[in-house]
């Protein structure tokens, strides 16, 4: 059974979840297009409950995201979302003075985060890439 709906889908989806989810969603939708006022009312109530008593949940979430974001791009010198090589190479110049790295490079070239760029983000970039 699976495998006709991967086949006719062209994804790998449990029938169950899927179809239950889709049922959901579309109840959720047709009874807020039914009852406009009453869905107002009730979106309001909740965004007025969200941001008089769990704003700082959100703010705190959103940073934490934003956190982990920016951790990815860490050694990710050249900035095309993988770490390897390359990143090295433009770190060991970055180190050596023989390019001007930007502010974006030298955040991403700061892979210990000690506020410098030398040796020790080169090694700990290796050691990342090694490690992968």
């Amino acid at each position: 059974m699976k495998n006709k709906y991967i086949k006719s889908l062209g994804i790998n989806v449990h029938p169950v979840v899927f179809f239950s989810s889709i049922l959901i969603v579309l109840s959720i939708v047709v009874s807020t297009l039914l009852n406009l006022s009453q869905a107002a009312q009730i979106f309001e109530t909740i965004q007025s409950f969200i941001i008089n008593k769990v704003s700082w949940f959100y703010i705190l979430t959103v940073n934490i995201i934003l956190g982990l974001d920016s951790f990815n791009s860490l050694a990710d010198v050249n900035g095309d979302n993988i770490i390897n090589v390359l990143d090295v190479i433009q770190m060991v110049n970055i180190v050596l003075g023989n390019i001007i790295a930007s502010e974006w490079q030298s955040c991403a070239s700061d892979s210990n985060g000690d506020g410098n760029i030398d040796i020790l983000d080169v090694i700990q970039a290796v050691q990342f890439i090694l490690n992968s």
